[in-house]
């Protein structure tokens, strides 16, 4: 068993990828990489303890193999890139079944795919019926097509961490941690999250982004309407919120009538896209109560967090607080970015 090899394996074990074959992601980069190269075969691979399973493949209908008639067993094992422009001169590979026999492969080019503990969990490769060159450009696009790779597992396993951590939590402890009134996160709950998202990003070095989400003149509601009709709006309004969010997204009531939402893996320009369709939605949003329909807009504060900065939690929820209170200072109804850590 090579040095490493049960760590490795514990590392893919945690994904939960292996034996997956039908993944859209996953076809969408061997599609890219067939096209990209010009190659009749693109196989996304990973490794376990005997097998490699074909998690996608273009070009042949081979679902798994064992890992001692692969090519991509010496790129898992030493865990670097290996091309072979020509089989056929290579003393390694010249006598293989695969290269001699069938499918007679002439051209190799194999990157591992490495989690986040840093093992190679298995390989991005390339194959040809003919020999060719793979100069150095190619070479970079390759590593470029598997950092896109590593970064749908890192985003798979931000969600698993998420899940992993409520699923910790015992009946009353998950209980102390939701809004009575909206059954979404209360704050201890929300910056729960929070904390659990910043340490997978800084893990991963991948980037996320928080909205600060305001009821626009609430006290007004509230004081005209009565608290009753208060309660109704704010339980419409965070209907519309999570109906708006994404599957992987979080929800959680900060204080009184302001919210905070979690993106992961968003930058800076999604999130503030995905802010203007809640600010658009809620602004749509009639609440029938007995005094009559009552509507409301909320204004909205984006910031993100990028792993080329060492930012804290405090400071990005401080930097998103400060681009709610813009967006109130303009007029309310609207939404302001923060641009960047100061």
């Amino acid at each position: 068993m090579p040095a490493g090899e049960t760590a490795r394996l514990v590392s893919l074990s945690a994904t939960d990828l292996f034996g997956i074959s039908q993944d859209y992601v996953f076809d969408c980069i061997t599609n890219i990489g067939a096209q990209l190269f010009n190659v009749p075969v693109c196989s996304l691979v990973l490794a376990d303890a005997e097998k490699y399973s074909f998690n996608s493949c273009v070009g042949l209908g081979v679902r798994e193999t064992f890992r001692n008639t692969s090519f991509c067993d010496d790129v898992v094992t030493d865990g670097e890139p290996m091309v072979i422009e020509d089989t056929l001169l290579d003393v390694r590979f010249s006598g293989d079944p695969l290269v001699r026999i069938t499918p007679q492969i002439r051209f190799y080019a194999g990157h591992p795919i490495r989690g986040s503990s840093g093992a190679a969990l298995g390989t991005l490769c390339l194959l040809d019926f003919k020999p060719r060159e793979f100069p150095s450009e190619q070479q970079r696009l390759l590593q470029e097509l598997v950092f896109l790779t590593e970064l749908s597992f890192f985003a798979r396993g931000i969600t698993t961490a998420q899940k992993a951590l409520v699923a910790k939590l015992d009946l009353a402890r998950h209980e102390s941690l939701i809004d009575p009134l909206l059954r979404i996160w209360n704050r201890g709950g929300i910056t729960t999250i929070l904390d659990q998202q910043h340490t997978s990003s800084l893990d991963m070095r991948v980037p996320f982004s928080i909205l600060m989400v305001d009821i626009d003149h609430f006290k007004k509601i509230n004081d005209r309407y009565g608290h009753i009709v208060g309660d109704t709006v704010l339980k419409a309004v965070t209907g519309v919120l999570q109906a708006s969010l994404r599957v992987d997204d979080e929800l959680g009531r900060y204080g009184g009538e302001e919210f905070i939402a979690i993106l992961p893996n968003t930058n800076a320009v999604n999130a503030e896209e995905l802010a203007r369709r809640l600010n658009e939605s809620v602004a749509q949003l009639r609440v029938d109560t007995p005094m009559g329909s009552v509507g409301c807009t909320v204004s909205i504060g984006v910031a993100q967090w990028a792993p080329t900065r060492l930012e804290s939690v405090q400071a990005l929820v401080h930097r998103a607080d400060a681009a709610l209170l813009s967006a109130k200072q303009c007029g309310r109804n609207c939404v302001r970015l923060c641009r960047r850590a100061a």
